[in-house]
């Protein structure tokens, strides 16, 4: 519900005369929408079965449009073939694919993190308007692996959280946070270093734990080596991760790796300003400032406080493609905001350990005024719905009167 309620507020702004950008893959904004496009179409031609790099090839990892093309295939033929209308609806049934993954990958985050707690529904409520301000302002609703890898990065975050939180009973969510960063490999490359650190850091346990792995533990990747062989046509991952690469100018050997560091250590001249590395919720004095008030929190709990250190040590890796350019709005910003999974995860564990004052002070409003909150937000969210079905309609029969009179 969340999903289409965010969705369909997009479309109405955008009608509204807002430059939201849902409809169009023509003018560029924040993100790369020639990528976007190749992703749709190379999920379009999975859908009717083909197969990945059967007659063409792409740069892209295969993860993204592999899953688009599961969504795909269960539309109606009709709707795959060539048209203007269909190819609209694609565009927007793409869109809401992405943000209702996105919003599923962070409600779930939410859950694991917060638990049962009435805190939890405003968390949903504040994840929502953080949701709606990268669609609107950075297009986070386009078909593009830098869109999603930030949620990917928090939900295996979170999985590991939560496995550490009762280490004896969770291994299975540990098996789980393994899963969610080879997703976020095979999405993109963007975050890759990041990706193998956090592999690097919780392989640590895993070895720890290791009597206690089971065959059911690999049927995901039975299941998903099964897709892939039949969804595979030329699987050339030395042209994905390494020639294309290359071509990007980063190079070869040790100046290819001189040129990383240069882009992970890339400051902006303008650090100060609150976009200056694109979205906020990846500023790194930000981020920093709030992880380090996560690791005072979480002081007592060791473990906690080595994975919340790793995360703010790893927060300039995800600019290891960036070309050094003085600007970041010139350069290829949207790439170096995939990080800012590690910006939500703080944010969640800040709320987890003041849930319970939290919850204190919504127990007494609630029994001052004696009413359930979830009932009034329920409530208030269908009211809205019907004031906004209203009026549109209203506003509909407004117009077809104006022309009928002309």
């Amino acid at each position: 519900m969340v999903s289409i309620a965010i969705f369909a507020l997009l479309i109405f702004v955008q009608f509204k005369g807002a430059d939201v950008g849902i409809f169009e893959l023509a003018n560029w904004r924040y993100v790369h929408l020639g990528d976007a496009s190749e992703n749709i179409k190379n999920a379009l031609f999975l859908a009717k079965g083909g197969k990945l790099n059967e007659y063409v090839t792409s740069n892209h990892m295969p993860g993204l449009y592999l899953y688009l093309s599961l969504f795909f295939s269960i539309l109606p033929k009709y709707l795959l073939l060539n048209s203007l209308s269909n190819g609209i609806f694609i565009l927007l049934f793409s869109s809401f694919v992405t943000i209702f993954t996105l919003v599923g990958l962070t409600f779930f985050s939410i859950r694991l993190m917060l638990g049962e707690k009435q805190v939890v529904i405003f968390a949903k409520i504040f994840f929502s308007f953080i949701l709606f301000h990268l669609f609107v302002r950075f297009d986070f609703y386009r078909v593009l692996s830098e869109t999603y890898l930030p949620f990917l990065q928090l939900t295996y975050l979170s999985l590991f959280s939560y496995y550490l939180s009762n280490r004896r009973e969770r291994f299975g969510y540990l098996v789980s946070a393994y899963y969610c960063i080879g997703f976020s490999i095979f999405f993109g490359l963007t975050n890759l270093f990041t990706d193998f650190i956090f592999f690097v850091f919780f392989t640590f346990y895993l070895v720890k734990d290791f009597r206690r792995i089971h065959l059911k533990h690999f049927v995901p990747v039975l299941l998903i080596l099964i897709f892939l062989k039949f969804k595979s046509g030329n699987l050339d991952f030395r042209y994905w991760i390494i020639e294309t690469n290359k071509a990007q100018g980063l190079g070869s050997g040790f100046a290819m790796f001189k040129t990383i560091l240069g882009n992970a250590f890339f400051w902006p001249k303008n650090w100060y300003e609150l976009d200056s590395f694109g979205p906020l919720y990846d500023h790194r004095i930000f981020v920093t400032i709030l992880g380090l008030i996560a690791i005072f929190l979480t002081r007592k709990f060791l473990h906690m406080v080595l994975l919340l250190c790793l995360s703010i040590l790893v927060l300039p890796l995800d600019s290891w493609r960036i070309p050094e350019q003085g600007n970041i709005w010139i350069s290829q910003s949207y790439k170096t905001d995939v990080n800012m999974g590690i910006c939500f995860f703080y944010l969640l564990v800040v709320s987890d350990k003041v849930k319970d004052n939290i919850d204190r002070l919504l127990e007494v409003f609630k029994s001052k005024f004696n009413f359930k909150l979830e009932k009034v937000i329920s409530k208030f969210g269908v009211l809205l719905i019907s004031i906004f079905c209203f009026f549109q309609i209203f506003s509909y029969l407004a117009n077809f009167i104006e022309f009928e009179k002309f």
